[in-house]
Formats: structure tokens, sequence, C-alpha cells
């Protein structure tokens, strides 16, 4: 209530992870969702107030919390084993497997591609007749990643663009109508604006 009366109308529940999404590669989580998730959809629907439901970025800035970002089986798919948090390489490693993880040429890391658009379309059937219910397909994505390597960033605006069209069509495909929210890829690579493309959905 007290969103309300001070004239907001929108919560973002920023900070949940694809890994608690999914239990598994191609399992989604229905404890997650039963005990954490559907908490705050009822509220927000019991309030009129809209909930923003989103993975959150992949990477962080700090080795502590990384490395924990990133499911175990994109580590499995890339092929290298999940550093530890000692390991003075952790940054560098996870910028490596999340650039993998958004380029559609590297095959290895379809599965965890999939993992990501089966995520968002349990989320969709789940939640397609909730009106209070908005959908961040991603958040900051891309981001931190210049810090530890050099890339093509046309490339992978155009990458980024093309795994957000398979997830919507997955997401439209359940029936859901919901407002999707696609968030501007984080490419510090020269001029960040101009590695942004539209969204042909």
């Amino acid at each position: 209530t007290r969103i309300k009366n001070s004239g907001a109308n929108c919560i973002d529940l920023n900070g949940m992870r694809l890994g608690q999404y999914m239990s598994s590669r191609t399992t989604p989580d229905e404890v997650f969702f039963r005990d954490w998730v559907d908490h705050y959809v009822n509220w927000g629907t019991s309030h009129q107030v809209y909930v923003i439901l989103s993975v959150y970025t992949f990477t962080q800035y700090t080795t502590q919390w990384g490395i924990y970002e990133m499911p175990i089986w994109f580590w499995q798919d890339y092929g290298i084993a999940k550093p530890s948090s000692s390991d003075p390489d952790a940054l560098l490693k996870m910028a490596q497997v999340e650039l993998a993880f958004w380029d559609p040429n590297v095959a290895r890391m379809e599965p965890s591609r999939q993992s990501f658009i089966k995520a968002w379309e349990f989320i969709a059937n789940r939640y397609k007749d909730e009106p209070y219910v908005i959908f961040n397909l991603i958040n900051e994505p891309l981001h931190h990643i210049h810090a530890q390597l050099t890339y093509d960033g046309d490339a992978y605006g155009h990458y980024y663009v093309q795994l957000m069209e398979r997830t919507i069509d997955a997401i439209r495909g359940t029936g859901a109508t919901n407002r999707i929210i696609v968030d501007v890829p984080s490419i510090y690579v020269g001029d960040r604006w101009s590695h942004i493309f539209p969204i042909n959905r």
C-alpha cells in the first residue's frame, strides 16, 4: 500500500538469476516459482501494482559474486571448469563464456541459449493470464565484458537481437500478451549507441 500511496505503480524484481528460475538446464524450478515468484505476482495483482520479472545479468564486477551469476551448464557447454573465487582469471573466463553464449556461431552453447528461451517460455505460460506481470528478458546484457575482452560490437549487437527475437517468439507462442522489455545491450566498444539495432517484433 505504501507503493501505491507514494504514487508508484510498479516494482522490479531485479536480481533473479537464470540458475534460480531453472533447477537444471531443461527443468524450471517449480519450488522457486511457487514459494517466491508467485508470492510477488499475487501481491502485485492484489494491489494493482505491476511486477517486472527479469533475468539478471550473467556477470558481475567482483570475482566473489560474479562466478555465481552464471549457471553451471554455461561452463559445461563451453567446456571449462567453473573457476573458484580465488582464481585471478575468473572474470576473464566469465567474459569468454558469455560472449560464446551470445554468438549463434558457437554451436556448443546452443543448449544454454535453449535453456534461456525455455525459462521465458515457462514464465510466459505461468503468468500469461496475469495482467500486472511484465517481462524484462535480461537486465544489463553483456555488462562488464568490455573490461576483460575486446570484441566486435556490431556483431554482438546483432547476435543480441537474434536471441531476443527468438525469445519473444517463444513467449508469444504461448499466447502471452504481457508487455515485454528488451534492455539496451551494454556494449561499451567505441560508441555504444552505434551497436544497438531494432527488434523486429
